[in-house]
């Protein structure tokens, strides 16, 4: 794992060898900071760092191509002050992932209306033609009370 300056005009020269699965090259200045490239030219920006426990994680910031230079190495950077003051950037970004869709929180409440609600056909009516197919791809995060006060009253919800 080399050690070197990362800048802009060294990245078109990082390789990875054809008999490695992947190189990485650490920067000297940004501690963890890295790029990670593959056989095959395509690269990936990334942070390692240690969480609070001790454990050693990789938090991927972008693929090259994606992000300039500079902004990953801005990145870089406050994901590490975020990682200096306690946080875990990793499990903040697993957090994430688990809230769920409006449309996954629709399903888990008609399985538990169906064993206790007599008319638990009329709310999976109303989930089915109104609530998801204007809100079931939102995650429940991104709802807050503004677009659900704009239903229509004739939506009869």
């Amino acid at each position: 794992m080399p050690k070197i300056k990362l800048e802009a005009a060294v990245l078109p020269m990082l390789t990875c060898p054809p008999d490695k699965a992947n190189e990485k090259y650490f920067d000297t200045a940004i501690t963890g900071f890295m790029v990670e490239m593959r056989p095959n030219g395509t690269g990936t920006y990334a942070l390692r760092y240690k969480n609070a426990y001790g454990k050693q994680r990789q938090y991927k910031i972008a693929h090259v191509g994606d992000l300039s230079f500079a902004e990953a190495k801005k990145e870089a950077i406050r994901v590490k002050s975020r990682v200096v003051v306690g946080k875990d950037p990793s499990e903040m970004r697993q957090e994430n992932r688990r809230i769920p869709t409006v449309a996954e929180l629709s399903e888990r409440y008609l399985e538990y209306a169906r064993s206790y609600k007599r008319s638990h056909s009329i709310d999976e009516r109303y989930l089915r033609l109104h609530v998801i197919p204007k809100w079931g791809k939102r995650h429940l995060n991104e709802l807050g009370s503004g677009p659900i006060n704009r239903i229509p009253s004739s939506a009869g919800i």
